[in-house]
């Protein structure tokens, strides 16, 4: 798995294993500069294509899933008797 970049904000990137909006935009700009086909930019940086075009339909559709923070209380039991 090579991971060949001279770009530091990529090289970062590529190591994580799980990339949120933003680095997925780096990615798929770096690779849309790159002109190649995704197969070829995948190995070159030591991902699977599927990765980059999946993001790449996700950021497309405009259909992300937003996750919202939420607050977990515990249950009052009332008193039956």
């Amino acid at each position: 798995m090579t991971r060949n970049t001279s770009n530091p904000t990529l090289a970062l990137i590529l190591k994580r294993q799980r990339w949120n909006v933003r680095d997925a935009e780096v990615v798929l700009s770096t690779w849309r500069e790159s002109g190649d086909p995704a197969s070829r930019f995948a190995e070159r940086h030591g991902l699977v294509a599927e990765r980059i075009l999946r993001w790449r339909r996700r950021l497309s559709s405009g259909t992300l899933i937003r996750l919202h923070p939420v607050e977990v209380r515990p249950r009052h039991h009332r008193n039956l008797l």
